[in-house]
């Protein structure tokens, strides 16, 4: 996937706890997990923003073992449930979280806070020679769905990204969202391919540490979703002195009014390039990106990336064609023999349309997934969640950046922090609502529009 030999005395990554490690060091490290992971197998990793953690992903993709990316913050209960449905070989967890499944694995590696699990007693499966990756779509929920990355989707994403960001040697890319995010992977792929800097760290936009780091290490370059700009404003990120930031990057949903406003007025005084663009992990990450210089744009997700043809039909759905549509979903480790299901076509659910100028604009969704503080959420998800754990029928909608609780029964307050802490979104997320009747269409579903 990449050529680390190539760099092998340029700086890889730099991490927040002091650690610089070169892209031959790098190598070296890769090859040492190779020899503890000798055959092609399934490794659930529970993801934190750490060298260990980071190196072990990179190790995976490199030596053909099929990484299963889970949150940190994963529930014991929702980690239980992953490693039941899809029987990972292995399991490289930071220490503490193994505790609950210990009884199915033995631990076979000590690693810098992480522990290396083998299965005792391996199901044997088929893993298709084209996947490459899986990750979960609703990883803050608890659903086991996952999407199957291939290496061709990668490396095709990758390609596309050096080319319309125009990425050099030089740049610093600070990566602080998850690593088990797409967009983090995407960027973390893409700088890699060029023998850039990856700035790892567990900080947040919030701390005074996060802002040090990223001017101490000389960032060329800042992502984010709608809701860290959001943050950045009420921050005064633009007093700010950040002589090193080149350009600014942004997806996981559309931009409020006073932030795009914000930043569009910070990107013309600083001189510094912004991007806002549209993607979803089963396009590997990116699917279109807005021109820096047609800011003017407010509201669109711009044009399709290289190599991507991006057409709308005839119900306004927008459909995906490229090299780095995944090869379709799976639910448990019987779907990883599945080939291509997709054959590089994809139905993304959301409605949109081209303006005059070939620009294109998302107007909607016509499913049940929603984008909520850079999150995607399955509604279907969060009702069964909340379903079984008040052991009676409500119903879940959404409004803007809002999920709406329903019922013919009263619920107490309570279970908005309960909300909060089991889905990892904060209170104001959720509203509870009383109906005296629930609307249902003609074959009796509910009927979602008008609840």
């Amino acid at each position: 996937m990449w050529d680390f030999d190539k760099y092998k005395n340029k700086v890889a990554v730099i991490s927040d706890k002091g650690q610089v490690i070169s892209y031959g060091e790098l190598n070296n490290r890769i090859r040492k997990i190779k020899a503890c992971i000798c055959d092609r197998a399934l490794v659930a990793i529970v993801c934190t923003n750490t060298v260990p953690c980071l190196v072990f992903y990179l190790s995976c993709i490199e030596n053909g073992m099929v990484p299963l990316m889970i949150p940190e913050s994963v529930l014991q209960e929702h980690l239980k449930k992953y490693i039941d449905e899809y029987r990972p070989h292995y399991c490289y967890i930071p220490n503490g979280k193994e505790v609950g499944i210990l009884d199915s694995y033995e631990c076979v590696m000590q690693d810098q806070g992480y522990v290396l699990l083998k299965r005792k007693q391996r199901t044997e499966y088929v893993i298709h020679e084209s996947l490459a990756l899986l990750l979960l779509t609703s990883g803050s929920t608890g659903g086991a769905k996952a999407v199957r990355q291939s290496y061709k989707n990668i490396q095709s994403n990758a390609n596309s990204i050096v080319q319309y960001l125009n990425l050099k040697q030089t740049e610093r890319a600070v990566i602080y969202m998850p690593l088990c995010y797409t967009y983090s992977l995407s960027i973390i792929h893409s700088h890699l391919l060029v023998g850039a800097s990856i700035l790892l760290t567990e900080y947040n936009v919030l701390q005074k540490e996060f802002w040090k780091f990223f001017a101490r290490h000389k960032a060329t370059s800042f992502s984010g979703v709608p809701y860290t700009y959001e943050l950045l404003r009420k921050i005064r990120f633009d007093r700010m002195h950040l002589p090193y930031l080149r350009y600014m990057t942004q997806a996981g949903g559309r931009l409020k009014e006073c932030e795009w406003e914000y930043i569009e007025k910070y990107s013309k005084t600083h001189s510094v390039l912004f991007y806002s663009m549209y993607g979803q992990t089963e396009a590997t990450a990116r699917i279109s990106y807005l021109p820096w210089q047609k800011m003017n744009k407010r509201g669109s997700v711009g044009i399709a990336v290289p190599e991507t043809i991006v057409t709308i039909d005839e119900y306004g759905e927008i459909i995906v064609k490229g090299n780095h549509v995944c090869l379709g979903y799976a639910e448990n480790y019987k779907d990883l023999c599945m080939g291509d299901e997709w054959h590089g076509v994809l139905h993304t659910g959301d409605i949109g349309k081209y303006d005059k100028d070939g620009y294109l604009y998302i107007t909607g969704r016509n499913n049940r997934y929603i984008k909520m503080f850079g999150k995607r959420i399955n509604l279907d998800e969060v009702e069964h969640q909340l379903t079984l754990h008040l052991k009676r029928e409500v119903f879940v909608s959404a409004e803007t950046e809002k999920i709406l609780i329903i019922s013919v029964e009263k619920l107490g307050h309570q279970l908005v922090d309960w909300c909060a802490k089991t889905f990892h979104l904060p209170q104001r997320a959720f509203e509870i609502i009383k109906r005296e009747k629930i609307p249902r269409k003609s074959n009796g579903k509910v009927d979602y529009g008008k609840l």
